[in-house]
């Protein structure tokens, strides 16, 4: 976790207690277009990494990821998942090849985290911190965008938006649908695996990852295509 220094200097112009309303974009889902939610997104990451940040006190986004691969080496009932391990730690190194750059990362960018304040723009809150390309940044913003659920949309549809949201950064679509997996790999083996909650406990999760590995399958990418 950040400290409240950390966090003002990370989140810049945000007052904790400024507020009155805050209005998370996830909450304007009604009000807006999906197409406008990719706008405020790619307004905000243009903007958000510091690249004089310290970035000693947090961990490599890589770390994460091995957090959980350790966190589960020991229970035999994950071993028909962990072939999704071997993939991910393929992609991470794959895609850190081409974006190398170590930046103090949101670490949870989603739509619950975006609010919009008073003079009619958006402030991201509740940094968790992770040092890695901003690249890996997008992924939980891509999740929110349906839910936390990949299982109930068609395949073109999260296709369609991470292209269009690839578009609006300057990222290719396959490195984020890359990315994307990797995310629902890291969420259910470091966050829920790792600390011992069961499969049955994690059935959506598990449900998201595979989906996920779907869609790199369906996109020709099953093979890590080089970056």
């Amino acid at each position: 976790m950040m400290t409240d220094a950390q966090v003002e200097c990370f989140v810049k112009k945000l007052d904790a207690d400024g507020y009155s309303e805050r209005i998370s974009l996830v909450q304007k889902y009604e009000g807006t277009t999906r197409k406008e939610r990719i706008e405020i997104a790619a307004e905000i990451f243009q903007g958000l990494y510091n690249p004089n940040m310290p970035d000693a006190a947090f961990p490599a986004y890589i770390e994460w990821f091995e957090e959980g691969k350790n966190g589960v080496k020991n229970r035999e009932d994950c071993v028909p998942l962990r072939h999704h391990l071997v993939k991910a730690e393929q992609i991470i190194w794959d895609i850190r090849k081409k974006y190398p750059r170590k930046l103090l990362l949101h670490g949870d960018l989603h739509h619950e985290n975006i609010l919009k304040n008073e003079t009619g723009g958006y402030t991201v809150i509740d940094p968790k911190g992770v040092i890695g390309d901003p690249v890996f940044d997008l992924s939980r913003f891509i999740l929110d965008e349906f839910r936390d659920d990949l299982t109930a949309e068609p395949r073109d549809v999260i296709i369609d938006f991470i292209k269009a949201l690839g578009n609006s950064v300057g990222i290719s679509y396959e490195v984020l649908l890359q990315c994307l997996y990797v995310e629902t790999v890291i969420w259910l083996f470091r966050e829920e695996l790792a600390s011992g909650e069961s499969l049955d406990e994690c059935e959506s999760l598990i449900a998201n990852m595979k989906t996920a590995y779907k869609l790199l399958k369906g996109e020709g990418m099953l093979y890590i295509r080089r970056l």
